[in-house]
């Protein structure tokens, strides 16, 4: 079994998906680390309820349905428990007249749709809570992970930037041989000079070159 560590910098750049997938996988069996997959996204919900029940909020959380409902209750006398915070305190509550607003208008769901979707709800819930410990394995995964991960994509991005540099040298050297009328000797001479400061992409393109004195 190869390691990346194991491959040449030309082999390291010729690697396909799958198997630098499998090179990062090997590093993480070697560092002990268990494997967790991306939870799948929840798909979005199909339970719609539509607010469709309307009412005016007069006390607290009492409503009315209508206007003229709330004007018959108007004529009532109603009371709340009250008691003084600052003075006997809550063990000493007593009655006193409630005011009465008849609010904006609030929507609400039905009860008959809330109790239908009662069960989906819950479903969703528990699906939503799944996902969400998944995801929480999963994003420890990936950070337990990271070093081992940039560590092999390191190499091999920078092995994958040599060979487009190698690249660029071998078309660079073809308008070397243009200029010089294919007198390769010159062409060579133009290339070496131009890549001096980058003596591997030199030792790539012609091995032994630098051997060469000139």
């Amino acid at each position: 079994m190869k390691r990346y560590t194991d491959l040449t910098r030309e082999e390291m750049a010729n690697v396909t998906i799958d198997e630098l997938q499998r090179f990062i996988d090997i590093e993480i069996a070697y560092a002990g680390i268990i494997p967790a997959d991306c939870p799948e996204p929840l798909p979005p919900s199909d339970i719609v309820l539509t607010k469709n029940d309307t009412a005016y909020e007069v006390c607290g959380s009492i409503y009315v349905k209508t206007i003229k409902d709330f004007e018959a209750l108007s004529k009532i006398k109603l009371y709340k428990s009250a008691y003084d915070y600052y003075g006997a305190g809550y063990d000493y509550q007593y009655l006193e007249e409630a005011d009465l607003e008849c609010k904006s208008p609030a929507n609400f769901y039905s009860k008959d749709e809330v109790q239908t979707a009662a069960i989906k709800l819950k479903e969703r819930r528990e699906l939503k809570e799944a996902y969400e410990v998944k995801k929480k394995e999963f994003d420890k995964f990936e950070k337990d992970t990271y070093e081992t991960r940039k560590a092999v994509m390191d190499v091999y991005n920078e092995a994958v930037n040599f060979k487009n540099s190698v690249n660029q040298a071998l078309e660079q050297f073809k308008k070397y041989m243009d200029l010089s009328s294919q007198d390769e000797v010159i062409a060579k001479r133009f290339f070496r000079e131009a890549y001096k400061n980058r003596p591997e992409i030199i030792e790539a393109v012609f091995p032994g070159m630098l051997d060469v004195k000139e």
